[in-house]
C-alpha cells in the first residue's frame, strides 16, 4: 500500500478506523510517525473528523426510503421477513446512526397502522 500519496487526514481517518485490519492500520500510524505531524495539527485533524462523523451519525432518512416503508412495510409481515427489519436496524445501529434508527422503526409502526386501518375499512365495507 503506498501511503505516501495520502493526505494527513486520510492517513488519520485510515487509522482510527477500527473496520480496518491491524496491517492496514499499523502502516498509516508509521506514515504518520515518519511526517512528524504535530500534536496541534493532530488535534485538529481529529477534530474534523468528528465533525465528519457526527454528521454522517445526524443523517436523516432519505424521503424515498420513507415512503416506500409506508408502502411496502406490512408486506414484509411474515415471520422470516421480519427478520429483514431487524438486521437493517442492527446495521443501523452499528453504524452509529440512531437516527435513522429510530426513524426507520418510526415508519415500520405507522405504515402498519395505516395498513391496519385500510383493511378495517375495507372489511366494514364488505361486511355492510
Amino acid at each position: 500500500m503506498n501511503t505516501e500519496k495520502l493526505s494527513n487526514l486520510q492517513l488519520l481517518l485510515l487509522f482510527k478506523n477500527k473496520a480496518n485490519n491491524r496491517h492496514v492500520r499499523k502502516l498509516a500510524e508509521t506514515e504518520l510517525a515518519q511526517r512528524q505531524v504535530s500534536i496541534e495539527e493532530k488535534q485538529d485533524l481529529l477534530h474534523r473528523i468528528d465533525i465528519i462523523t457526527q454528521a454522517e451519525k445526524q443523517a436523516s432518512l432519505p424521503n424515498l426510503y420513507k415512503a416506500l416503508l409506508l408502502v411496502f412495510a406490512p408486506l414484509f409481515s411474515h415471520m422470516v421477513l421480519m427478520i429483514l427489519h431487524n438486521i437493517i436496524s442492527s446495521v443501523l445501529l452499528d453504524k452509529g446512526y440512531f437516527k435513522m434508527q429510530k426513524q426507520y422503526w418510526l415508519f415500520v409502526t405507522i405504515s402498519y397502522a395505516l395498513w391496519t386501518a385500510v383493511l378495517l375499512i375495507i372489511a366494514k365495507a364488505i361486511l355492510e
